[in-house]
């Protein structure tokens, strides 16, 4: 009797192993899980900066840019809709690897209630994590219950990829790559830029009523003051920062109530949100109403460089030329950015194409292809504008190219045109 249960006890340990192993390899990609191996790969202690957040903080703040201009090591350990409980057992488990001698808090964290964290992106953070007591217990204040075996077991919650071979196939191959892929240290690169549909939203904003009396909740301020408390027992210095959303956007009721925390606590406290005119961002800044694109984080991060030199304590060396040369590829991508496609209909037969961009000093060519095959070129002109007539049955497409003086150049296509 005693060998059978004996059997029974190891064939479910195996099992369990099995299920646990196999796990990452047949869910589909999730960068959570990326970013988490880049941390666990990094040599220890080796850290200066860190960032925590949720996608405010991953889109917005670019470390290679600080590793670059300030000669330090930084990373961002953000996760989709990460809630303050979540932030603090990630630190926990951050500093069983790193002693970062800063950590910036993006805020957006501390405005997320628990209870409002979509299951698939804690499922994303959780599963990133190594096995450990910490994760055990991050999993009790996180999930229900009846969600205990989804969480450690991804293998079980993804039975429906059981089959899927090309899943297997594609995380085999990326973590089979993972010494030889470039480091991202969690920064997530965005080129789109926000819709007009969505500005619009916008454009009728009402002015944001201001409640001195608001506060977050309890719970929420309770994790904050454990984080607050575990960066002052480990002599790191916490910063509050905060990206910011597209103008009219509500932000100023949660500031002021970070505000009050970060007065309590004499925590250093940054919000771009009162950045917008000194930074100029424009709506091509951003690519929706709540976060930045590479063009909004690369001005943010370059802001932020010069400030963590005159306000941290770290020993940084500031190098301006790696400034300046950032600086430089930001201003020429940024002129080659497309702020609108107009494509203008005539007659039934005559349209006229406009390209309007943030430079004046660009020059413009179209090619005109019907059926797939190129049947027409214009070359390079100061015109921002091309009109044409169609003159056959058919379907064309029109392919626009910006190019600046340097010929760093862009390109793309209007929709697709049928001629009857």
């Amino acid at each position: 009797m005693k060998k059978i249960i004996t059997k029974y006890i190891a064939f479910i340990i195996i099992f369990l192993l099995l299920v646990g192993l196999t796990g990452t390899y047949i869910s589909e990609y999730r960068r959570a899980i990326n970013t988490w191996d880049e941390f666990y790969r990094t040599p220890e202690n080796s850290i200066d900066v860190l960032f925590l957040g949720n996608s405010h903080s991953y889109v917005t703040f670019n470390p290679q840019i600080l590793n670059s201009i300030l000669n330090i090591k930084s990373f961002n350990l953000g996760s989709g809709s990460q809630n303050i409980i979540q932030t603090y057992f990630n630190l926990r488990e951050i500093l069983k690897y790193q002693k970062p001698k800063t950590i910036f808090l993006e805020l957006n964290t501390l405005y997320t209630e628990e209870n409002v964290t979509p299951l698939a992106f804690k499922y994303e953070n959780f599963d990133g994590m190594k096995l450990s007591l910490n994760k055990l217990e991050a999993m009790l204040y996180q999930f229900n219950s009846n969600e205990y075996i989804y969480a450690l077991f991804p293998a079980i919650r993804n039975h429906q990829n059981w089959k899927k071979v090309n899943i297997m196939e594609e995380n085999l191959k990326r973590k089979m790559s993972k010494d030889n892929s470039v480091p991202t240290y969690g920064y997530k690169k965005i080129n789109t830029v926000i819709s007009k549909k969505e500005i619009n939203k916008f454009k009728t904003a009402k002015n944001e009523e201001i409640n001195l009396n608001y506060n977050f909740s309890m719970n929420n301020i309770s994790y904050l003051e454990k984080i607050i408390d575990i960066c002052k027992k480990n002599n790191i210095e916490l910063v509050f920062i905060k990206a910011p959303v597209f103008k009219g956007r509500p932000y100023k009721n949660n500031y002021f109530a970070a505000k009050k925390i970060s007065d309590k606590y004499n925590i250093k406290h940054i919000d771009y949100n009162f950045l917008h005119d000194k930074l100029n961002l424009q709506n091509s800044h951003f690519y929706d109403s709540g976060h930045v694109n590479y063009f909004g984080a690369t001005l943010i991060t370059l802001n932020l460089s010069s400030w963590i030199k005159d306000n941290l304590n770290l020993e940084t060396d500031f190098n301006n030329e790696a400034y300046n040369k950032i600086l430089e590829e930001y201003q020429n991508r940024y002129a080659l950015n497309v702020e609108d496609l107009e494509m203008e209909k005539i007659n039934e037969k005559v349209y006229k194409f406009t390209v309007k961009t943030f430079s004046n000093n660009l020059k413009h060519a179209w090619y005109i292809y019907k059926n797939d095959k190129r049947i027409k070129t214009f070359s390079y002109s100061k015109e921002n504008y091309l009109i044409y007539k169609f003159e056959d049955k058919g379907t064309y497409r029109v392919k626009y190219y910006i190019r600046d003086s340097k010929k760093n150049q862009n390109s793309g296509y209007y929709p697709t045109i049928d001629i009857n």
